[in-house]
Formats: C-alpha cells, sequence, structure tokens
C-alpha cells in the first residue's frame, strides 16, 4: 500500500485489515486493472484477474508509465 490517504478512509486498508487483499510486487499480465476513471463494466466471471492499486484518485497517473494496454 502506498499509504496516500488518510488510513481511517482508506478501503485498501480496511480490506487488508479483514484479510480481504493479496499483496503482490507485479501486477499480472493477464489481470484487469481497477481504474475509477474506466467506462468498461465488470461481471463476476473477472473476480479472478481483478487488480486494485492502492493510490490516491487525485494521482493515479503515477503507474500510468508502468502500465502496458
Amino acid at each position: 500500500m502506498l499509504e496516500q490517504d488518510d488510513p481511517k478512509r482508506c478501503t485498501a486498508a480496511k480490506l487488508n485489515r479483514f484479510g480481504m487483499v493479496k499483496r503482490i510486487r507485479s501486477i499480472p499480465r493477464t489481470s484487469i486493472l481497477l481504474d475509477p476513471f474506466s467506462n468498461s463494466i465488470l461481471s463476476k466471471k473477472d473476480k479472478p484477474i481483478i487488480t486494485a492499486l492502492d493510490c490516491s484518485w487525485n494521482n493515479p497517473s503515477i503507474f500510468k508509465h508502468k502500465l502496458k494496454g
């Protein structure tokens, strides 16, 4: 987690406390990366390949140069 947000309001921190996240060092090529600005709709079939980044919505572009696709 990048700890860019208020820890009391951070969804990723809360999910981590409940054991609902898995930390990874790199984004798998077959994953769907969640993007708050996307126009695409996800389905239940997408669940195994969803990847979420814990970063502030004020600056999500810090990862854009590292992602392909």
